[in-house]
């Protein structure tokens, strides 16, 4: 009798292990707006695949990454991987979480901007010239040729407030200017993948 018992109890063990563990669940991401495709996801072995947002040909297209390691806080996403480090953005929410993806642009010479020290003017996507912001000295901006609406700076330091005028909810995105680059970090709802 005590043999049968032995493997029992071990195989309760090993079940109650993997429940304690997660059964190696991981944490899967979508845009809140395309619930069905994961663009994240965080594994509980420590690794995680991003699909990170690239151009071929001012096309936007997504390319898997892989990394080997992850560190998520109240502030920070940051995947590690034999490519470096993708620090980005991140902040927890009701529905999920929202990502701060990190796009570059370079300043644009248009008629009626002088380049100052600011964000006065046009700055294109350095992926494709579809994707550009233009900033007036009054306040104004348009946001790739579509969305338009007041901008402010007297948030956090290094961020802008969008207001658009269409029904879209106020934007506060991260940026810094290095020369004629701006590197903008953008907000994007994510929720668990269905």
């Amino acid at each position: 009798m005590k043999v049968k018992k032995m493997p029992v109890f071990a195989m309760i063990l090993v079940l109650t292990a993997a429940l304690l563990t997660g059964c190696g669940k991981a944490e899967s991401w979508a845009y809140n707006f395309d619930e069905t495709k994961e663009i994240l996801r965080l594994n509980s072995d420590g690794t995680a695949v991003y699909q990170a947002k690239v151009f071929v040909d001012g096309i936007q297209k997504t390319e898997e990454r892989k990394y080997t390691s992850y560190k998520k806080d109240d502030s920070y996403l940051t995947l590690s991987g034999s490519d470096g480090e993708l620090k980005m953005r991140c902040k927890t929410t009701d529905d999920g979480i929202v990502l701060y993806e990190k796009s570059t642009y370079v300043y644009t010479p248009r008629e009626g901007y002088e380049r100052g020290d600011g964000i006065v003017g046009v700055w294109t996507n350095t992926g494709t010239d579809r994707l550009f912001y233009e900033f007036s000295d009054k306040g104004n901006f348009m946001e790739d040729g579509v969305f338009v609406g007041d901008y402010f700076l007297d948030g956090e330091p290094g961020s802008i407030r969008l207001d658009y005028y269409d029904d879209l909810p106020d934007t506060i995105l991260y940026y810094t200017i290095e020369g004629d680059e701006m590197t903008v970090e953008y907000p994007w709802e994510l929720v668990p993948t269905k």
